[in-house]
């Protein structure tokens, strides 16, 4: 299955599909706590790049957040932030 979740527009709350997509990485996380993980918040261009920033490290932080609920030592998950340059599909 797949690792990614996604969020809607401006938005950094999890989706019951993405808290399904967590909790089975927490589950496997937890059965390998030798593996560190890396989540990275994503954000389109569509803002101010200061903006997206602070969007994709909200993002990235509720995941991480979530999988330290599930268990999972937070010092073992690095958070990032990623601002995508791609066009935005219309």
């Amino acid at each position: 299955g797949s690792d990614t979740i996604y969020f809607g527009t401006d938005k950094f709350d999890l989706t019951p599909e993405a808290r399904a997509t967590l909790t089975a990485q927490a589950k496997w996380l937890l059965a390998n706590p030798a593996v560190r993980a890396s989540v990275e918040g994503h954000a389109d261009e569509r803002g101010t790049r200061e903006y997206n920033q602070a969007l994709g490290e909200r993002r990235a932080n509720s995941a991480k957040n979530f999988l330290v609920a599930q268990g999972v030592p937070a010092a073992g998950i690095e958070v990032a932030s990623v601002t995508d340059v791609s066009p935005v599909p219309h």
